[in-house]
């Protein structure tokens, strides 16, 4: 019976060490150059096709920044643009989002940080991991937790700088994929068109 309290101990700190890990959510890349766009393109204009996909942030199993999304209703969706034109193209200049009814203001980057913020916040009330557990087991799970979440965060906002759409432009000639955060139902059918200038 003595033998079997060290192996009982050992078992249960390797469950606590399980569940810690397992609770903590980290950052998996989405990459919009490796998304499948489909066929359904939106031509805009003679020379601008553009196609686009909801559901890159529960496909990319970033679970936690998907949570917040079906929250919040604002919706991170991958666009492919192709520019064959003759002008450079400027994404918050040159083109109008709507859903049919109401243009579509697209997140800037700045509330981007914020949209991470509130991410953490909803997806750390959805952990009830630490009600009915002692301190001493629920600090080191809570700072093991803020510290993968303050990572993934940064991780997020590195690849939001280097693929957001808003305020970038796209050459003639070239296509390019990115993001942008819409306010916006689930898989509202776009309706995109260039602004006159």
């Amino acid at each position: 019976m003595i033998a079997s309290r060290p192996i009982g101990n050992i078992l249960l700190l390797l469950t606590l060490i399980t569940l810690q890990i397992s609770c903590a959510s980290g950052y998996r890349t989405i990459n919009p150059t490796t998304i499948n766009y489909g066929s359904d393109i939106i031509p805009v204009g003679n020379d601008i096709e553009i196609k686009y996909h909801y559901n890159v942030l529960r496909e990319s199993r970033n679970n936690k920044y998907a949570k917040y999304e079906e929250r919040s209703n604002y919706r991170l969706i991958g666009m492919l643009i192709s520019n064959q034109g003759y002008d450079t193209l400027y994404f918050s200049e040159d083109l109008v989002i709507t859903d049919g009814v109401n243009e579509l203001q697209p997140l800037g980057l700045e509330d981007i940080n914020s949209f991470t913020q509130s991410a953490n916040k909803t997806y750390l009330d959805d952990d009830d991991f630490d009600e009915g557990w002692v301190v001493a087991l629920t600090v080191p799970h809570g700072l093991f937790n803020d510290a993968v979440s303050s990572a993934a965060d940064r991780k997020f906002m590195d690849e939001m700088e280097l693929y957001y759409l808003v305020d970038s432009a796209i050459p003639p000639g070239t296509t390019v994929s990115g993001l942008v955060a819409l306010l916006v139902e689930p898989d509202v059918r776009l309706i995109i068109w260039k602004r006159d200038r």
